[in-house]
């Protein structure tokens, strides 16, 4: 029986949206039984500087935060180190060039980026879908906008790391205060009763401890 897809192509601005997109990416790969490669472009500084020196720093210090975060995702989708790649460019044209040189037969890519190091994803998928020769498939990510703009982050967080943590933190204190059979949290007992209660009750006084006895001796 021939496979849908053989080899796949997940490319990522590795952003908050990159692992959702990735996961997508991995179950159609794992579906396929296909090679699945992770690609992240580096666009070049916009900023230029008089100085030779200061623009090879600020190259070198993207092209190493993008390969430490690009291998860290990889591990968490279990791609190995021969199946990232990692370049420098606009990346229209680069991943139609890594495409052609793979002979990828689907590209994966976000609708579009949030905040991640390429802002131009949405145009990127735009024109993949027009040039590519091969299937492209587009990832929705637009219901991830509002969690990710109320996601913190931190220093030492990748951006894609930390809308998983925050899911996982939201799904643990949803899971703390939803065990008991008696609502959340455990069983809330009443104290004892600060004022009379009005003429005509059944009941004259006393805590409301005495007066659950009283119930529990009138239902046996």
């Amino acid at each position: 029986m021939e496979t849908l897809y053989t080899k796949i192509l997940f490319a990522t601005d590795l952003g908050p949206q990159s692992l959702y997109i990735g996961n997508q990416a991995k179950k159609l790969s794992n579906i396929c039984h296909a090679t699945l490669y992770i690609m992240h472009v580096i666009e070049p500084p916009l900023t230029y500087t008089a100085y030779f020196s200061e623009h090879e720093k600020e190259v070198k210090t993207l092209e190493n935060n993008a390969k430490k975060s690009l291998n860290a995702l990889s591990q968490e989708l279990g791609i190995p180190l021969e199946n990232q790649l990692l370049c420098m460019g606009k990346p229209q044209e680069e991943i139609l060039a890594e495409r052609n040189k793979k002979q990828s037969d689907l590209i994966v890519v976000g609708s579009h980026g949030i905040g991640g190091y390429t802002h131009s994803l949405g145009s990127t998928a735009h024109h993949l879908l027009n040039e590519a020769k091969s299937d492209v498939l587009i990832v929705q990510v637009t219901h991830l906008q509002k969690e990710i703009a109320m996601t913190p982050t931190s220093s030492g967080m990748y951006l894609w790391q930390a809308l998983s943590n925050h899911s996982a933190q939201k799904q643990t204190i949803r899971g703390q205060f939803s065990g008991s059979e008696k609502g959340f949290g455990e069983e809330v007992k009443r104290g004892p009763r600060l004022s009379k209660r009005p003429p005509g009750s059944p009941y004259r006084g006393g805590t409301r401890s005495s007066e659950n006895d009283n119930e529990n001796n009138e239902s046996k």
